[in-house]
Parts: C-alpha cells; structure tokens; sequence
C-alpha cells in the first residue's frame, strides 16, 4: 500500500526535497517488498530489488552527498548481487544434470548474464569473479561440443569432388555456424585449446568449400560463354566471390589463387569479345539503323571498360576504349537533334 502510495505522488509536480524524501521512500518501499518476496521466490524478488536501486540512483542525481541515500544503494547493490550469485549457482547446478546439450547451454548461459551481473554489482568480490571464470569455462565446454557436432555435418560434403550447388551452400552456412560456436567458445575461454584448434580446422574447411563453389561457378560460367554472356558475367563474378572469401580464411590456398587467376583472365576476354562484338555490330549499323548503333557501340565500351577493371594493364584496351570515346559523341548528339527535332 506504501509503495502505491509513493509511486503515486513520484508522479506529480513536487518541490526538489520533496520530491527526493519520495524517491527515497520508493526505494525503501520495494526493498521491502523484495524482502518478503525473496523468502518465497528469490527470482520474483530481483524486479522489485531493481526497483528499489533506481529509485535510490535517481534521487542521488541531486543528492550526491548524501549519506542515507548512498548507504541504502550499497545495501541493495549487495542484495542483488547476492541473489544473482544465488541464481547463477542454482542455474548452473541444474544445467550440469541436464543431458540436452541445447538445454544446458540455455541454462549455462542464464547462470552466466546472472553471475556477471553479481560481479558488476559488487566489483571487489573475488568469489563472484571466479564464479564467473567458472561458468565461462564450462559454457565454452559446450559450445566446442555444440561446434564439433556441426562441423562433423559437412564431412561428406568435402569428401565429393563435386558436389551439388545446394551441398555446398548448405556446407558453407552449416561451417559458418560451427565456426561462430569455435569462436565464443575461445571468446569464453581464451585457455580452451579444442575451441582454438576446432576454429582453424573449420577455416581450413570453409576455405575448401568456398573454393569449390568457385570452380563450380566458373565451370557454369564457360557453360554459358557462348549462347548467354550475360549470364556468364553473372557467374564468373559469383566465382571471383567465392575464391575471395576463400582466401580471407586461407590466404596460401594455392587453388583458389590458381581459380581467381583463371576467372579473372576468362572474364577479361568474354568482355573483350563481346565489346568487340558489339562494336562491330554498332558500326555496321551507324547509317540504317542509329538509335541500335548507339546502343551496342554504348554496351561495348562498358564490356572494354568492365575488362579494363579486371585487368588495368591490358595494352590493347585503352586504343579500343579511346575509339568509341571519339565517335560515341557525335553519335549520341544526332541521335538528341533527332528526338528534339
């Protein structure tokens, strides 16, 4: 009934002292509350303790010096410290009789926001900082079980010379998952050498599997080279992609350096082609039918230029780029008198 009462008149327009003497007496009011709680329900007490320190840290905003105000914070900090702690404990004894590995790890991972949070509260208490050690040790336990599981998945994806393009993506989410696992195992536990070895192990694979994903898309790249070049760029740059996230994990894996030369160079010469192609085409068609000249000699110079990009150092470029520079131009201009016109 107090607390009511307080939260009432914390609500309304009060003079300065006033209004702390409420905020004060909020505080003592859900403490209280958090008392009787606790001795039944030592869960359904930590909101009504939370409450209580809030109530305590917003009336320090204008008190700061004042005693009462700051010995009842410290009283309540411990409180729920304590309780964290207690949480924590009865958490993690629960998770260590519990067979399901996701279960568990549910529970390990609630022991361990509570027992950080006990650490926070009270920073000197060097038992709640190896508690916490404690708690981080065996989640990061779990998560290299959890990972090694995952990874185990993808054995006879990477054992098949070629497999299909829906193995390797699934393969490729399904590593990237147990890596995330390897990596917040060694982020718990930087000492757990499994966590460390189990994340270069399932680089190295990863590497693997983005490599064969790139030689699977320049294969269906050469595949569409003649009847589909669009296509063919589509994959080819696809390729480029996966020999890149190849070689950020394995930056000395020798084929995905061999596949990235390989496209490159493929890639180069299908926009060499179809710029030439189309370039031809244009000029062919420069006094029956402009409007389609302008358009291939346009989509020619943007495959040389595309070519260009791929390899800056091809000297036969630049005469080809520097031509259709010069007669796009005029082109373009007749073609724009004629629309006006």
């Amino acid at each position: 009934q107090a607390d009511q009462i307080w939260q009432e008149l914390a609500a309304r327009q009060l003079p300065p002292k006033l209004r702390d003497q409420v905020w004060l007496q909020l505080g003592n009011a859900a403490f209280r509350l958090g008392e009787q709680t606790e001795a039944g329900a030592a869960d359904l007490a930590l909101p009504q303790y939370e409450q209580s320190r809030e109530a305590y840290r917003v009336a320090l905003v204008t008190r700061r010096r004042d005693k009462t105000l700051l010995h009842n914070l410290q009283v309540v900090e411990l409180k729920l410290a304590r309780l964290h702690a207690q949480l924590a404990r009865r958490l993690l004894n629960e998770a260590q009789k519990t067979p399901s590995l996701p279960a568990a790890m549910e529970k390990l991972q609630a022991a361990l926001d509570h027992q950080r949070q006990a650490q926070d509260l009270d920073p000197q208490n060097e038992q709640y900082r190896q508690d916490t050690q404690n708690i981080e040790r065996q989640l990061a336990e779990k998560f290299v079980q959890k990972a090694a599981q995952t990874e185990k998945q993808t054995d006879n994806i990477l054992k098949n010379p070629t497999p299909s393009a829906w193995e390797i993506n699934h393969g490729i989410e399904t590593l990237k998952t147990a890596l995330a696992d390897f990596q917040e195992a060694h982020a718990l536990d930087p000492q757990n050498t499994p966590a460390e070895q189990g994340e270069k192990r399932v680089e190295e694979k990863l590497a693997n599997l983005f490599d064969k994903a790139g030689r699977r898309a320049q294969r269906d790249a050469r595949d569409h080279a003649n009847w589909n070049p669009d296509a063919a760029v589509e994959k080819y740059e696809q390729a480029l992609e996966n020999f890149a996230e190849a070689l950020a994990l394995a930056p000395e894996h020798q084929d995905a350096q061999a596949g990235e030369r390989e496209v490159k160079k493929e890639l180069e010469q299908l926009h060499i082609e179809q710029g030439d192609k189309l370039a031809d085409e244009g000029r062919r068609e420069l006094k029956h039918q402009p409007e389609s000249a302008a358009d291939k000699m346009v989509q020619a110079l943007d495959n040389y230029q595309a070519a260009q990009a791929v390899n800056p150092f091809n000297p036969t470029l630049p005469p080809k780029i520097e031509a259709l520079q010069k007669e796009l131009p005029d082109l373009l201009v007749s073609l724009g008198k004629k629309e006006q016109q």
